[in-house]
């Protein structure tokens, strides 16, 4: 099958990028926070809702405060990036928009750039 064989499915593209986002951001987060840290961690992840934050606020002020880096410290513009994934996800969760091909390609590629820096944080003391 060619590239041009293959169909377009840029609603899909965004949902499974955010989707993947949020699942990486959440283990991240379980795997590198300091395990004086831990329980609050589990409350935020689990009642993140209630507690009002934003999951692309995750990677900035929870991260911070669990792991001592932040996404927006970091990188302000792979952070800007990742707001704009989760911010499109909702419009095609919600809405049903449609996202251009290049709208649904940065979604893409913003997840995997914040799966790389996610991974690139350290590992917690013993």
């Amino acid at each position: 099958m060619t590239g041009e064989e293959l169909s377009y499915d840029g609603r899909r593209a965004v949902l499974l990028a955010a989707i993947a986002a949020e699942v990486r951001i959440r283990d991240a987060l379980r795997e590198k926070t300091p395990a004086s840290r831990e329980e609050l961690v589990e409350v935020i992840l689990k009642n993140y809702r209630e507690i009002d934050i934003a999951i692309g606020q995750l990677p900035h002020k929870v991260m911070k405060a669990a792991v001592g880096r932040s996404l927006q410290e970091d990188d302000s513009e792979l952070f800007g990036r990742v707001q704009a994934l989760f911010q499109l996800r909702n419009e095609v969760a919600h809405w049903g928009i449609e996202p251009t091909k290049e709208k649904a390609r940065d979604a893409v590629l913003a997840a995997n750039a914040l799966a790389m820096w996610l991974d690139e944080l350290p590992q917690p003391a013993p």
